[in-house]
């Protein structure tokens, strides 16, 4: 069965009670969500008990998994970020008061220091219960399965204690793109060898190995990729020796998967995350009934990722685009031909064309949201081989925000929509910047995702 089929089997298998599923989904994947925790917190406790949530959270909403917009693996994965990036949250809340000088703050510290601890305590306790209230079978099936071995079960998973480089979304399935086809796969007997066409074929194990001991997560699922990605033996050497020294597998393929398509990303370039999918989805929402073709703009476009993937969602649309970044706008007008979309240098909305003022059905903005003392923070990823000016955001992550908020209400029709990815703790005040432009704000949010989006109207 294709990985899909099987993963949407398993969900109708878990939707209908099969505690085996369960034990079959935790065994195949616990380990990698274990270490996926253990690489963000830093914390064996915190990635044992956030492991234990996600697959709680299977059993008791299977049905909130959905075969269509992804593989179960890649699922599970942005369920245990989500988490361990709000107990990281936390953790680093604490740090910032205990940071504080001074008697009020010291006061303060304690206060909040309580508070966090009876959340965390809160939070683990209902994790137990909920486990404790399957019944006999599925709870001895997840308590087996995550305790074999050793009293904490690290005996299944000996690669904990590495420090792991986590791409920005590459999942099981193969992107696809009007101009590109996806890899072909290898059979066995090629391992080691060199397909037709000059390419490699399938990976050898020692390629499999150098990745995983550099850290990298889903280490089989890159060398197949760097795989059929290379010209030659040489060229794969160079391909694995770029992702080894910990640069970004999209930029090291050329192309990074986000909503079924294959979207061109060059070094320097922002590297479309899974989460603004939101975005995406949102915006094909708000354009189903309108007149055809609608008008689409895409302001801090980076790779034009999310206008491509409007634009194939939705059919014919007239596409606009914009970013500072000269690299960026390189990439835009490539991924945006295929919809006849044209992408412009400039700051914000100034590049333009001004016959678009009043016209704009939607309006979509990544922006920079990252506060600029959190910069340092970020996965090096990011920080190291991203561009700054797609990352910071300002002293609140929010001063593009308002820019661009004050901004649409000239460009948007009647009727038409500003949409903006944010994180849940700037949604007030992003929403109070919407209404200061004269929109009429709304929030939105996608668990699975992780993702928090700002939604403003002009209503005249």
């Amino acid at each position: 069965m294709p990985p899909d089929e099987g993963d949407a089997r398993l969900r109708e298998r878990l939707v209908a009670g099969d505690g085996d599923a369960l034990a079959e989904v935790y065994d195949r994947w616990s380990g990698l969500i274990h270490t996926l925790a253990l690489r963000i917190t830093d914390d064996a406790a915190a990635a044992e008990d956030i492991t234990q949530d996600v697959f709680v959270r299977l059993w008791q909403r299977p049905e909130a998994y959905d075969p269509e917009r992804g593989a179960l693996r890649t699922w599970l994965c942005m369920l245990a970020r989500s988490r361990a990036l709000d107990w990281t949250r936390r953790r680093e809340a604490r740090a910032r008061y205990h940071a504080v000088a001074g008697a009020s703050a010291a006061a303060a510290i304690v206060s909040a220091d309580i508070g966090e601890s009876v959340i965390w305590h809160t939070e683990t306790k209902v994790v137990r219960e909920a486990v404790q209230a399957l019944p006999d079978l599925q709870r001895q099936a997840v308590q087996l399965a995550y305790y074999r071995g050793t009293p904490t079960g690290r005996s299944r998973w000996s690669s904990t204690s590495r420090r792991v480089r986590p791409s920005h979304g590459c999942g099981s399935r193969s992107p696809t793109s009007p101009t590109a086809s996806p890899p072909r796969a290898s059979s066995s007997a090629e391992i080691g060898g060199v397909g037709g066409h000059g390419r490699v074929a399938s990976p050898r194990v020692s390629i499999v190995e150098e990745l995983r001991a550099a850290g990298c997560v889903f280490a089989e699922d890159e060398a197949r990729l760097l795989t059929a990605g290379a010209d030659g033996p040489a060229d794969l050497a160079a391909l694995v020796g770029r992702r080894v020294a910990g640069e970004p597998l999209e930029y090291v393929l050329g192309w990074a998967e986000f909503c079924g398509l294959r979207i061109a990303v060059d070094p320097g370039v922002f590297v479309p995350r899974q989460r603004t999918a939101l975005l995406v989805h949102e915006a094909v929402t708000l354009l189903a009934g309108r007149p055809s073709p609608p008008t689409v703009v895409d302001l801090c476009c980076g790779s034009g990722a999310v206008a491509a993937a409007v634009a194939a969602a939705v059919g014919p649309v007239t596409l606009h685009a914009a970013d500072v970044d000269p690299a960026a706008v390189r990439c835009a007008r490539r991924n945006l031909a295929p919809a006849g979309g044209h992408a412009y240098q400039g700051d914000l909305d100034a590049p333009l064309p001004t016959a678009l003022r009043g016209r704009v059905d939607v309006l979509v903005a990544n922006v920079p949201y990252v506060p600029t003392a959190e910069l340092a923070h970020m996965p090096p990823e990011a920080r190291d081989h991203e561009p700054r000016v797609a990352l910071d955001g300002g002293g609140d992550g929010l001063d593009v925000l308002r820019r661009v908020a004050a901004a649409a209400p000239g460009w948007l029709a009647p009727g038409g929509h500003l949409l903006i990815e944010t994180s849940d703790r700037q949604a007030t005040a992003a929403m109070a910047a919407f209404a200061a432009a004269g929109l009429t704000p709304r929030l939105v949010t996608d668990d699975d995702l992780g993702a928090t989006a700002v939604v403003g109207t002009r209503i005249h």
